[in-house]
């Protein structure tokens, strides 16, 4: 049989109509999964970042692209007609998709980079007149300050002339003028330092003679023949004197040194008491020297 070419070309173009029709169908089904990739990628985005985040604005663009891409996929296959060119292979048409996603987000980037640049020029005007600036905040604070002491005198005046003013209505005095300014007290008023001193005194001396006669009370040891005699109940035959040694009368010497030491120190500690807790030693020596007259 002869088969003349243009019914090989018909037949083969209606065996190749299925074929494209399948590539489009694979196409639009590769890109609705990359616009399911696309659309979870963007919503992790959102929950990390603002709407107004230049990763969020590009990833909705692509997915925006996407959609546009799948809803012009299927019109075409009802619209097109069928010598309409239509792009069926996947790694072009997800070329593209990124193409167009990437200039749009260089779009954007050179936006933000321009109202970067604004900010900078702003900031670098700002900085250039700080000085100027700080210059007017010093003269803000001289005037500020000149004018609190302008209100301090303004208040005290008003206050004169409501002291006045009342004086006048009261009938008091046509003037008030401070004459002399009150003087502080010499002596204070409290504590009572003479009173203090000597109770201190009646307080050592009753302490230390009861002292005293507690421990004698309390000592149970016998001293002299009078004292013997009363144990005892009869007069011994013969008292023997207590002689002393060398050691005796070295303790004896001893004693006295050290009294004589505790007795300047005490002297000393009430000197120094009477000076710096009740008055000056020449202040007090004045005093009594004019209570005697002797002046």
């Amino acid at each position: 049989h002869v088969v003349h070419a243009h019914d090989v070309g018909r037949h083969q173009r209606r065996r190749g109509a299925p074929l494209a029709r399948e590539a489009r169908a694979d196409v639009r089904v590769v890109v609705e999964l990359f616009a399911q990739e696309a659309q979870r990628h963007l919503a992790e985005l959102q929950g990390r970042y603002k709407d107004s985040h230049h990763e969020v604005v590009a990833s909705q663009r692509l997915v925006a692209q996407l959609q546009e891409s799948i809803r012009v996929a299927g019109a075409s296959k009802t619209k097109a007609p069928n010598n309409a060119p239509q792009p069926d292979n996947p790694a072009y048409i997800l070329l593209d998709t990124q193409l167009n996603a990437t200039n749009s987000e260089i779009r954007s980037l050179e936006g933000k980079l321009v109202e970067l640049r604004d900010k900078i020029s702003h900031y670098e005007g700002l900085i250039q007149r700080a000085p100027d600036v700080e210059k007017d905040y010093q003269a803000l604070l001289r005037d500020y300050a000149n004018a609190t002491a302008k209100y301090q005198d303004i208040k005290a005046k008003q206050r004169e002339a409501a002291v006045s003013k009342n004086l006048e209505q009261e009938q008091k005095g046509e003037r008030f003028t401070l004459i002399e300014p009150p003087a502080l007290p010499l002596d204070p008023v409290s504590p009572n330092r003479p009173a203090i001193l000597f109770l201190g005194f009646v307080l050592a001396a009753g302490a230390g003679l009861g002292f005293a006669l507690v421990k004698e009370a309390m000592d149970g040891s016998v001293h002299g023949v009078r004292e013997l005699s009363a144990v005892m109940g009869a007069a011994p035959l013969v008292a023997i004197p207590y002689i002393e040694n060398a050691q005796d009368i070295q303790q004896h010497r001893r004693a006295w040194q050290i009294s004589m030491a505790a007795g300047l120190t005490a002297g000393a500690l009430f000197l120094f008491y009477l000076h710096f807790f009740y008055k000056p030693l020449d202040v007090l020596y004045f005093v009594i020297v004019n209570k005697l007259g002797l002046n």
